[in-house]
């Protein structure tokens, strides 16, 4: 983990939605995420399109969308230089600090740390599984243990999970250029 990066690298990100917007609004992003409410990006295309397809299926299932309603990806580029400007956190792999701070995240219902850019693996599917596990004692009854939180970190799979960028403060927003959207 670091809280500043100095490499001046124009990326592409995405974000899968079932929503249409004209400026992303970090105040809908919901609670109990792997770094608190906010916005997120991530570099896999692949990887947002299919949030948005499960989060369609989803609101189907709770008969709130039609199937035939279609999702949105917007594609942005950023220049990580940028982030020095805001409060920024990076975890560069999924590791003993990365599943803490999801943990915490992901049991608060409002934004319980100080950054304003929190960058590092996606906790996926996957994950809920084994975390539902380690809150069942499955992995050591122990919980928060440095040894049962590396079992938890050993059976994600750390190595395949894709990267995300949250934004957690609105004025992040302006780091996003040359939107894109495609409806799917």
């Amino acid at each position: 983990m670091q809280t500043q990066n100095s490499s001046n690298k124009l990326i592409t990100v995405y974000h899968g939605t079932i929503e249409d917007f004209a400026i992303p609004d970090i105040s809908k992003g919901k609670s109990r995420k792997d770094f608190g409410p906010g916005f997120y990006l991530t570099k896999s295309r692949t990887h947002a399109v299919n949030l948005a397809k499960r989060n369609l299926n989803e609101m189907i299932k709770q008969k709130r969308r039609s199937p035939m309603d279609k999702i949105f990806l917007y594609e942005y580029q950023i220049n990580e230089n940028d982030f020095k400007n805001f409060n920024t956190l990076f975890f560069t792999e999924a590791d003993m600090e990365w599943i803490q701070f999801i943990l915490k995240n992901r049991s608060a219902n409002k934004l319980i740390h100080p950054y304003q850019i929190v960058c590092g693996p996606t906790a996926n599917d996957d994950t809920n599984t084994v975390l539902k596990a380690y809150y069942a004692g499955l992995y050591g009854n122990d919980l928060g243990c440095e040894k049962v939180l590396n079992r938890v970190v050993e059976m994600l799979e750390p190595e395949n999970l894709p990267y995300q960028i949250c934004f957690c403060d609105q004025n992040c927003v302006e780091l996003l250029q040359n939107k894109a959207v495609e409806r799917i």
